[in-house]
């Protein structure tokens, strides 16, 4: 076994999703530092839980593996297809029963005459200048036989390339000096089932003819981008479309789009993992009609709008990132969309929320750090109904969760605190259900339910905040079940003229202004309360 360890059964692996658990099957390369991680990526794929997530069948599997299971290739750890050769100082193979070289080779000089093996795979040189097998790309893939590296020296390459072969093509110098360019069509486009593509830079500059194209068109297949840097002046920076799409960006840096960053659409899917996503027109990484990637580990900030838009009954996995500075949200759920963002900090997006739930959006949001929005750390309206639990919401400059025009949702096991205003605002006809969550030290009332709004809390504890830990406004309701009200700064359940509350079992001593304070006209029950 390539992690001398047996992996955890699938019981237990559902036991923790279940219960809101991260995966305890991690990467091969984290238990094994020499399995390089383009393996280690094919691997955990093919033991996803979700059967959607996994190879179709043993043949994808096998086209994934490929390279690496060449007698005598290694997959080095970015990924590279490696040779054996003895120069001095290279590393001495460590192979296994599969004879795949799991060792960390040193690099190799550009102008050093290497001794091939009888098992070698061909590497092809393409050169601008003139010194290599080819000087565009484009011949070299022409000439290509399955199986081969390309390797990229430095220079601008004014071409569309179309990979149609299970090939390696690779970076050959700096990345800033190998440039992929092209202004009448995409720069990329992937055709076929499987490619490795690293350390190139890949600039899409349709936009100076006034044209619209991508500058990375994945319509299939496994493409593997590894350190590359991306931009485009027009539409998308990559564009992932149709059920047969599935790549893996790994360590790029995708960088001033136009209008989108990373575009996942029409069933595509993908893993997106440690990525830098910054400073993209509209929204960094949009996933729509069905979309469904995994995003792990990236930075997403500086878009216009937001880090990521999901809609049009997307879904998707977003783990792990660290999402800031967007215009309005560093998360958007809309349209049905019904995505699982977990262990993410959300923070500091200038204009709005650091999740925004809104047009009958759904979703789960577990265990995130969500801070410093300008608007609240999360909104939720129109309809919207998603899940959030074991967040930690705080000093945030208006309000820790925001409920209007008829947001639903359930909040659990969160702690809300610090907030610039109200912990919870909830209004306009909105009827959350919260329980289990912590909600204290706001700078106004901790709990407000205002025009028409509706708050059920269960077991929750509010404490510390500047006015009550309740107010209920004329023509709301509120319904507290077995809450602690303690050490607020006004009362603990503030319900003005007109208002609706049924308060049951709950524990309201210690604030500084009494229990209750209950307006005319209110229809206010209260049943076995300690005072």
């Amino acid at each position: 076994m390539l992690t001398g360890e047996a992996p955890p059964d699938a019981l237990a692996r559902a036991a923790a999703a279940l219960g809101g658990h991260a995966d305890p099957l991690r990467p091969a390369n984290e238990r094994n530092a020499q399995v390089p991680p383009i393996v280690a990526v094919v691997l955990h794929q093919a033991m996803a839980l979700p059967m959607a997530q996994r190879f179709a069948n043993a043949t994808s599997m096998r086209a994934a593996l490929r390279m690496a299971l060449q007698s005598g290739l290694s997959i080095n750890s970015s990924g590279q297809t490696t040779l054996q050769v003895s120069f001095p100082g290279e590393h001495v193979a460590l192979t296994g029963e599969t004879g795949v070289d799991v060792g960390e080779p040193n690099p190799i000089a550009p102008n050093v005459t290497r001794k091939q093996s009888s098992t070698e795979v061909s590497t092809l040189i393409v050169f601008k200048q003139g010194q290599g097998d080819y000087k565009t790309i484009g011949e070299a893939i022409a000439n290509a036989k399955p199986g081969m590296r390309i390797l990229v020296r430095p220079g601008l390459y004014n071409e569309c390339v179309t990979v149609d072969k299970k090939i390696d093509i690779i970076g050959d110098g700096p990345i800033e000096e190998i440039i992929i360019e092209h202004t009448d069509a995409a720069c990329l486009v992937m055709q076929t089932d499987y490619a490795v593509i690293r350390g190139i830079t890949i600039r899409g500059r349709s936009g100076l003819k006034g044209d619209e194209h991508t500058a990375v068109d994945i319509p299939l297949g496994r493409l593997v981008l590894e350190q590359c840097t991306i931009t485009s002046d027009s539409l998308a920076c990559v564009s992932i479309h149709g059920m047969s799409s599935n790549p893996v960006l790994w360590r790029c840096r995708i960088q001033d789009g136009k209008t989108v960053g990373i575009l996942i659409q029409d069933h595509g899917q993908g893993i997106i993992e440690e990525c830098e996503i910054i400073n993209n027109g509209v929204v960094g990484v949009a996933i729509r009609q069905v979309g469904n990637p995994v995003i792990r580990r990236c930075k997403i900030h500086h878009s216009e709008i937001d880090g990521i838009d999901i809609s049009d009954k997307g879904a998707g996995t977003i783990e792990g990132c660290d999402i800031f500075n967007n215009g309005r949200a560093g998360v958007a759920i809309r349209n049905r969309s019904n995505p699982l963002v977990r262990l993410c900090k959300i923070h500091h997006q200038s204009n709005g929320y650091g999740v925004y739930v809104h047009q009958k959006g759904e979703g789960t949001i577990e265990g995130c750090d969500i801070f410093c929005n300008a608007n609240a750390g999360i909104g939720i309206a129109q309809e919207s109904n998603p899940l959030i639990r074991r967040c930690t919401i705080h000093h945030e400059e208006q309000r820790g969760i925001f409920f209007w025009d008829h947001g639903r949702g359930t909040v659990e096991d969160s702690s809300i605190f610090h907030s610039f205003r109200s912990g919870l605002s909830i209004g306009q006809g909105s009827l959350p259900l919260i329980r289990h969550c912590q909600v204290y030290d706001g700078q106004e009332s901790g709990v407000l339910i205002w025009e028409h709004g509706t708050c059920i809390l269960e077991e929750c504890e509010i404490f510390g905040n500047t006015h009550a830990g309740v107010e209920v406004r004329t023509d709301s309701s509120l319904i507290a079940r077995q809450c602690k009200i303690n050490r607020n700064q006004d009362v603990g359940v503030f319900v003005r003229s007109n208002g609706n509350a049924l308060i049951e079992d709950c524990d309201v001593t210690g604030n500084d202004r009494g229990p209750w304070y209950i307006g005319r006209n209110s229809q206010v029950q209260r049943h076995r309360n300690r005072e």
